[in-house]
């Protein structure tokens, strides 16, 4: 027995001390990870979002010229070639006539589609529309 300590005492004044830090040090790290998780997951959504963004406008900006002088074949195959990034499930350009240039989609993974419309335009003014291309992102990434 410990002079400091009295009959019946099972712990020191120390040992509780670290006892009870140890329990506060727990506490503290669950409630921040926990307590974090809504700030991570929109921080990251908005990672993903964002990097989607820029894979739509370098698409679209890639096939505005194709389009505009009526090239379907190399329109397509850039279809093809975006299709081919896992996190993209469908792409579809449609002309003002309502014709197909490219309609493509992958099998379903299981995940909500998050569809994107980016319209692309004959002149620099933006009033007169050519096509349209609609590209369905998976959500995976986002969850």
């Amino acid at each position: 027995m410990n002079v400091n300590q009295r009959p019946g005492q099972r712990f020191s004044l120390l040992g509780a001390i670290t006892a009870a830090s140890i329990v506060s040090s727990i506490l503290v790290f669950a409630l921040g990870i926990f307590g974090a998780r809504p700030f991570l997951v929109d921080y990251v959504r908005g990672v993903v979002r964002g990097h989607q963004a820029a894979i739509e406008d370098f698409f679209t900006d890639s096939i505005s010229q194709q389009i505009l002088v009526s090239d379907g074949p190399d329109v397509l195959r850039k279809c093809h070639m975006l299709l081919r990034k896992d996190y993209v499930r469908a792409v579809s350009i449609k002309d003002l006539g309502g014709e197909y240039i490219c309609q493509l989609k992958k099998p379903d993974d299981g995940y909500p589609l998050r569809w994107t419309r980016s319209p692309i335009f004959f002149d620099e003014e933006k009033k007169e529309m050519a096509s349209e291309v609609w590209i369905a992102f998976s959500t995976q990434a986002e969850e």
